[in-house]
Formats: C-alpha cells, sequence, structure tokens
C-alpha cells in the first residue's frame, strides 16, 4: 500500500503532535506495577523458532503462494 503525500495536510501533523504529548505525558505519569515484567525484544523472540508470538513462518500471509502478491 502506497501512502498519498498530497493527502496529508498540516492539521494531520497537529493531531500526531497533541496525540504525541499525550503519551508522552502518560508514559512519565505511569507507576511501573510491582509485578511488571517487560519482554526481551531481539532477533530470536521476534523471529526465532521459538518466538514470542509463535513461528513467524507459521503465519497464513507468509505462505509461499502469498509472497507473490
Amino acid at each position: 500500500m502506497q501512502s498519498d503525500v498530497d493527502s496529508v495536510r498540516k492539521i494531520d501533523f497537529v493531531v500526531l503532535g497533541e496525540i504525541t504529548a499525550r503519551l508522552h505525558q502518560q508514559s512519565r505519569q505511569w507507576m511501573l506495577p510491582a509485578e511488571f515484567s517487560r519482554l526481551t525484544w531481539d532477533h530470536d523472540s521476534m523471529v526465532g523458532a521459538k518466538g514470542l508470538w509463535g513461528h513467524w513462518r507459521s503465519v497464513p500471509a507468509c505462505d509461499p503462494v502469498h509472497d507473490s502478491v
């Protein structure tokens, strides 16, 4: 899918900036729960045979039939 840069308006960047500011503020105020544990994202955990979300080759859209699309 290709984006249409001509359809981007100045207000789109204003809205994006406001959303980003709110997310930044929320991240500064959020207190980690005591039991919080962050996942480790590295090559093996993302695309390895024992990836955190399963093996990437198991995704139906990664089927060789779909690769030519």
